[in-house]
């Protein structure tokens, strides 16, 4: 599921990336959920779920989670580095380009558990931040070589420009 709230969320970004960076968090969510032993009824189905939010610092939070075979407690911040995985076919790519990624629009990566797994759940949940265009300073810095898009438009053809802003 999907939850953008009511507040607008406005970012400069290469588009190209942030969805690089979005499909491996979720390939990631869905590969955690196949990994999970199923329930001998055959109830338990996987779920992934994403919001989208401010923080108190004004950065656009995107929170995905998932009630896969959740993280590491120990070394969990290992993930991020290449080469780093828990899967016998990963190759530890994956996060790492995410926090290169994110690193080079300005924002950062949690590895989280998921809120669920305080009640015996498992999951995990992956907290991506980005700097609010919006926010006090006014303006975001992104990498160059991006697209101007305004997602709350339907706008087929993004004027180019040197970043990417996005608003929902």
């Amino acid at each position: 599921s999907l939850d953008l709230g009511t507040s607008k969320h406005r970012s400069r970004f290469d588009e190209r990336l942030i969805s690089q960076a979005l499909i491996n968090i979720i390939k990631n969510a869905v590969e955690a959920i196949e990994a999970v032993e199923k329930k001998a009824d055959g109830i338990e189905s996987g779920k992934v779920e994403m919001r989208v939010w401010h923080d108190d610092n004004e950065m656009i939070v995107i929170d995905v989670t998932d009630n896969g075979k959740g993280l590491p407690k120990e070394d969990r911040q290992k993930l991020l580095e290449p080469y780093m995985t828990t899967r016998q076919k990963g190759t530890g790519l994956g996060l790492a380009i995410v926090r290169k990624i994110l690193d080079d629009h300005g924002g950062s990566i949690e590895l989280l558990d998921a809120p669920a797994v305080a009640e015996d759940a498992t999951g995990a949940m992956m907290r991506l931040k980005l700097p609010n265009i919006d926010a006090e300073s006014g303006t975001a810095e992104g990498p160059a070589q991006a697209s101007d898009r305004d997602a709350a438009q339907e706008d087929e053809h993004p004027k180019q420009d040197n970043g990417s802003e996005a608003m929902s």
